[in-house]
């Protein structure tokens, strides 16, 4: 049995328009579940920023047990998600609320804010 041209060409057609698209489709989903690793990644991030930045205000205003409890987890959990040199501004900033240097603290804390909006517009 011989193969002319137009049959070899017609069978490579038809080969093509099968292999190709699933292989797009495998990459693009590829794609799509790294995309969502790193969205979700920011939205955990953004979030725990966040929250810490919440519990700190609270710690200003309001030296309470209960405002402190929320800071201490909300600052563990910053640990994750922050650079190395920003780890010297919370504990010197975690030191100026536990020993109600209020004044220090804000200033501090303002600083700081910068610091994580940072952190969070490198997204």
């Amino acid at each position: 049995m011989k193969f002319d041209s137009t049959v070899n060409f017609a069978l490579l057609l038809t080969l093509c328009s099968i292999v190709l698209p699933t292989i797009t489709t495998i990459l693009n989903n590829r794609h799509q579940i790294k995309i969502r690793k790193m969205d979700f990644n920011f939205d955990k991030k953004f979030a725990t920023i966040e929250a810490y930045i919440e519990a700190v205000g609270c710690c200003i205003e309001l030296n309470s047990l209960t405002n402190v409890s929320k800071y201490n987890k909300a600052k563990g959990m910053l640990y994750l998600y922050v650079p190395k040199k920003l780890r010297k501004q919370i504990s010197e900033l975690d030191a100026c609320i536990k020993s109600n240097r209020i004044d220090e603290a804000k200033k501090l804390f303002d600083d700081l804010c910068i610091s994580l909006s940072d952190i969070i517009n490198q997204k």
